[in-house]
């Protein structure tokens, strides 16, 4: 599944919390932004000085645990055991020359995410082990290095500015492209997207082709909305293993396939909490109330109105086919979705359809009685661009041992082949 976030009206402040990975769990978030309030308090009462350097210096901690996400060190390191792992095989593991890793490595000793043996063997601290591997349940990495690392760090060098003149920098002078910053300040609606439980969510690995699609449902979305509604975000979340599909590849590296695809997109987003935090397969209409719960806690403000939450709206992003299933039956003789489920997903949020050119989408809601009283909330994108990408040409083209550039992200194909998911059984 994967959702697209926005607000309704026009938004001069958005919270952090929007774009917040839904893989943190939730007493994390705030021990996040009380950590710093708490160590003061505890260090005023127990008559202790500030320690100015360790203030001064904290970002480079920060780059370090950010860096050694974005390398994987954490997962190379937990993948080696209790025994340990050697530098040398972080090196060859990251493709990072060997001065390079031991700095790091170093570094992250120092602010003990590692633990250095006598041997020279790093291990990691419990703390690492539990929220910084992405195959944890608790894992968490990817809201530090994406929406820490990567969105906040640069809006707080802004800060000496705002506190001299008194101006703070909106999301239009955070993002120097204009549709980015309209996209932002003009935020008027809540955006999701996804699949239901008759099929993958997204199948695997993602293409470019899946990417055109969120823009081309996006611009669908927006044209049929009038200036009612804007799209802020997007959320691409991977079903669990336990969904049963033949051709899926293990989650954590489905997660980061998609991160690896949404890497340098300035609005779309992976979000882990429904194929790693949970222990089975999740329906998706209850996947969408996770979403809705999780988003209706934003707060964002209208006018000069103050910041407030519950302006949230989540609609699903799916293909002609799932659109079909609503009102298909099982071959013994059950509803594949319940009024019940098409109430929820269709009546309470909405759906953007992506159909093909042999799909007649429009007559099909017509005559469709479930479908016709939710068509205000059905919004069908017929897409200008169409070409024969597919995750099985992909898969097809790997197992021939053939080029799969420019049909995938290049950080895609890049991570297919460290890890050499090519390889893969059920992608043969």
């Amino acid at each position: 599944m994967a959702v697209f976030a926005a607000a309704r009206g026009v938004t001069r402040a958005i919270s952090r919390y929007a774009k917040v990975h839904s893989r943190l769990p939730s007493q994390q978030l705030p021990a996040l932004t009380q950590t710093a309030r708490a160590f003061s308090r505890k260090s005023w009462e127990s008559g202790d000085d500030v320690d100015l350097d360790s203030v001064a210096y904290g970002f480079m901690a920060s780059q370090a645990l950010f860096s050694a996400l974005e390398l994987g060190i954490f997962d190379k390191i937990a993948a080696a055991g209790e025994k340990g792992c050697p530098a040398k095989d972080v090196q060859q593991a990251c493709g990072v020359e060997g001065p390079r890793v031991t700095t790091l490595l170093t570094a992250l000793t120092a602010v003990k995410c590692l633990r250095r043996s006598s041997e020279g063997l790093y291990t990691l601290s419990p703390n690492t082990a539990q929220y910084m591997v992405s195959s944890s349940k608790h894992y968490y990495g990817d809201y530090l290095q994406y929406q820490i690392g990567r969105q906040f760090y640069h809006r707080m060098g802004a800060l000496p500015e705002v506190m001299t003149t008194g101006k703070a920098p909106s999301y239009a002078s955070w993002f120097s492209d204009p549709e980015v910053a309209k996209t932002y300040t003009q935020a008027k609606a809540d955006f999701g997207a996804g699949a239901t439980g008759t099929k993958p969510r997204l199948p695997w690995p993602p293409t470019l082709l899946h990417l055109r699609m969120f823009e081309e449902a996006r611009d669908a979305f927006e044209r049929a909305a009038s200036g009612r509604f804007s799209i802020v975000g997007g959320y691409l979340s991977p079903v669990h293993d336990k969904y049963g599909k033949a051709t899926l590849a293990p989650a954590h590296h489905r997660l980061k396939m998609v991160e690896a695809a949404v890497s340098d997109s300035d609005w779309l987003m992976a979000d882990g909490w429904e194929c790693t935090c949970q222990d089975s397969w999740t329906p998706t209409v209850d996947v969408i109330a996770r979403f809705a719960n999780e988003l209706s806690k934003v707060r964002v403000s209208i006018g000069d109105a103050r910041p407030r939450a519950g302006n949230i709206r989540l609609v699903m992003l799916c293909g002609g086919d799932v659109l079909e299933s609503f009102n298909a039956t099982t071959p013994s003789g059950e509803r594949v979705w319940t009024d019940e489920d098409l109430d929820v997903t269709l009546g309470q949020h909405g759906v953007v359809v992506v159909g093909r050119d042999d799909q007649d989408l429009e007559a099909f809601v017509r005559q469709c009685p479930l479908l016709a009283r939710h068509a205000d909330h059905i919004t069908i994108a017929q897409p200008r661009i169409r070409t024969g990408i597919s995750s099985s040409a992909v898969r097809q083209h790997l197992a021939a041992g053939e080029s799969i550039r420019y049909l995938v992200h290049d950080k895609v194909w890049r991570y297919i082949a460290q890890h050499r998911l090519s390889e893969l059984p059920n992608w043969q």
